[in-house]
């Protein structure tokens, strides 16, 4: 049996079908891929259903779907905002709007994003390598711990905000990933870009210091 989360504890429950990112995310049966070494073109639809492996066993699994659900909530919020903002832009224009506050599951969120990294790079970058020169299917215990919350993310190993003002965002609602490497085949992060008006971007960074050639920066 596979399960990349064997180092937290025991496995349980046999093999269990993983949805690569959260199926939840998306409306339809596509998403939009980017960044991995198969495909034809820089950016690529894909079935979903072509998002799906055996990289877990069911407890293991199980116990990681309420950062499902916290990605969920993200994406949603994010989304609803981007349609007020359309809605506002529509309006006469006026010197003062209505303030509206949201509170987001940022540890969750974060948690979720190294959760995806690590389904991506154990599914489908199997010729990749972590850090610490694992192979793909051996991603770092700590990162691993601190995804099922046991534990931090070591420093600076986490979640940042950037733009990607020169990278190409597909049109409509979605989700972007692409993942980084160093050198050859060493896994650094990887980007994850909200398909919306706003076309904010998330860095997800595993290593200390940065050789890939992409760029971003920082949002204000």
């Amino acid at each position: 049996m596979k399960c990349w989360a064997s180092s937290v504890d025991g496995c349980k429950g046999g093999q269990s079908g993983e949805h690569l990112v959260t199926q939840g995310l998306f409306e339809g049966k596509t998403a939009i891929a980017g960044g991995f070494r198969w495909l034809r073109t820089p950016l690529q639809e894909v079935p979903l259903t072509a998002l799906k492996a055996n990289i877990l066993c069911r407890d293991h699994n199980s116990r990681l779907s309420v950062l499902d659900s916290a990605a969920i909530t993200v994406f949603r919020t994010v989304r609803e905002i981007e349609a007020i903002q359309a809605r506002r832009m529509t309006l006469r224009p006026r010197r003062i709007y209505d303030v509206l506050s949201y509170r987001l599951p940022g540890p969750a969120f974060e948690r979720w994003c190294m959760k995806t990294v690590i389904n991506i790079i154990v599914a489908l970058e199997k010729t990749a390598v972590w850090p610490d020169g694992a192979a793909a299917s051996t991603p770092p215990a700590p990162i691993v711990a601190a995804v099922f919350g046991r534990g931090r993310l070591p420093a600076p190993v986490g979640l940042y905000f950037a733009l990607h003002p020169e990278s190409p965002v597909p049109p409509g609602p979605g989700v972007s990933l692409a993942p980084l490497f160093t050198g050859v085949n060493t896994v650094l992060g990887a980007t994850l870009s909200f398909c919306t008006a706003f076309r904010d971007g998330v860095v997800v960074t595993m290593r200390r210091r940065s050789r890939a050639g992409s760029s971003t920066r920082p949002s204000r």
